[in-house]
């Protein structure tokens, strides 16, 4: 069973979905239970095995206690409904809730956690450092990390114990999309695109992006911003306010991301923490060059150079110089798409990270069973 904070299509719920499709595909009964309800547009869908709880991830002892009692009860109730030999936990939201039922006994699977990001980003304070490191991450019986970045922050302070196991995240191809979608971005071009593809919060730094759209060098690109997000209505007035109107382009979150990464010249990422977002990953299968900054596990896949160009977070100059020096040598684009292609088939198609993740399930059963 994979338990999934929501059904909205981002790197973590995605990924869950493609590898438990790729599990099903192998004969294994897989169903995924989303915790939380996603009103946006572009919900995974629900197989017939499937369950949407519809937790609030704002209810009040969500953000007190740290977990609500009613979901958690909801949750072992589901749970109930038919046997499970691995629970896997997709992200820091659905692990306290899959620890909290193997710690009271509500389930007597083994629990997988999936850590899809820097522990830094959401273990601020001692308060929460100490629940993780005392009450969620003993119920654990194994740890899948996507980034060696956060290897070590898991053993030294949050004091993870269980066995532990780098996967690499995993990309399934994305679907071609409608011919009808293909012909309007066709049409939309008016130069160069950049294309950036992610939620409009404040760790994707979407902001960044703009402000380096307006250096010089790069007056006549095209800045597309596919995604949705909290800081949608900022972004716009500065981009407006930056004399980007007409350049930059708000696309909202979509459903298929082929024609757009097709679209693209060049992908950017601007983020301040990552694991191995899978945008990196989709932007390679299509054989697009990437410039990202160089957070977390981002230098995982990309290699600087070679599969795409990587700066450091707060270089927004030396972000527009790389920019634009791709959009200036088609041949080097050309080169670093096609090594990151070769690289992303290579590493990180979902069918080899769906052996290891089998794997992975094996080892953690077996050892339970030892003890």
């Amino acid at each position: 069973m994979q338990l999934v904070g929501s059904r909205q299509r981002r790197g973590a719920e995605t990924f869950a979905h493609q590898l438990g499709a790729e599990l099903a595909a192998r004969g294994h009964g897989v169903r995924t239970v989303y915790l939380y309800r996603h009103d946006g547009v572009r919900a995974l869908p629900l197989g017939p095995r499937d369950t949407a709880l519809e937790g609030d991830p704002a209810q009040r002892l969500e953000t007190t206690l740290g977990f609500a009692p009613d979901l958690l009860r909801r949750l072992a109730a589901d749970l109930r409904q038919e046997p499970v030999d691995v629970l896997q936990l997709n992200g820091a939201r659905t692990v306290k809730y899959g620890a909290l039922l193997r710690r009271l006994r509500l389930t007597s699977a083994a629990v997988v956690y999936r850590n899809i990001g820097a522990p830094e980003a959401w273990i601020r304070g001692w308060r929460r450092r100490a629940f993780y490191r005392h009450v969620v991450l003993p119920g654990v019986d194994g740890v899948i990390t996507v980034s060696r970045d956060a290897d070590a922050t898991l053993r030294t302070r949050l004091g993870v114990w269980a066995p532990m196991e780098h996967i690499p995240n995993g990309v399934a191809p994305p679907a071609p999309g409608s011919a009808a979608l293909r012909a309007r971005l066709a049409a939309e071009r008016r130069g160069p695109v950049i294309l950036l593809v992610g939620s409009l919060t404040r760790e994707k730094r979407v902001d960044r992006l703009l402000r380096a759209a307006a250096l010089p060098g790069l007056e006549a690109a095209c800045w597309w911003i596919v995604g949705d997000g909290p800081l949608g209505p900022a972004l716009r007035a500065q981009a407006e306010a930056a004399g980007l109107a007409g350049r930059a382009r708000f696309f909202g979150a979509q459903e298929e991301l082929a024609p757009f990464y097709e679209a693209a010249d060049v992908v950017v990422l601007t983020s301040d923490t990552e694991g191995t977002p899978a945008v990196l990953l989709e932007a390679g299968l299509a054989g697009r060059p990437v410039v990202a900054t160089r957070v977390g596990g981002v230098p995982e896949v990309i290699l600087d150079g070679e599969t795409g160009l990587l700066v450091e977070r707060e270089d927004e100059v030396g972000l527009a110089s790389a920019i634009a020096g791709l959009l200036a040598d088609e041949p080097r684009r050309r080169s670093l798409g096609e090594r990151a292609r070769d690289r992303v088939a290579a590493r990180h198609a979902m069918p080899i990270i769906a052996d290891a993740y089998e794997r992975f399930y094996r080892r953690t059963l077996s050892s339970r069973s030892a003890t």
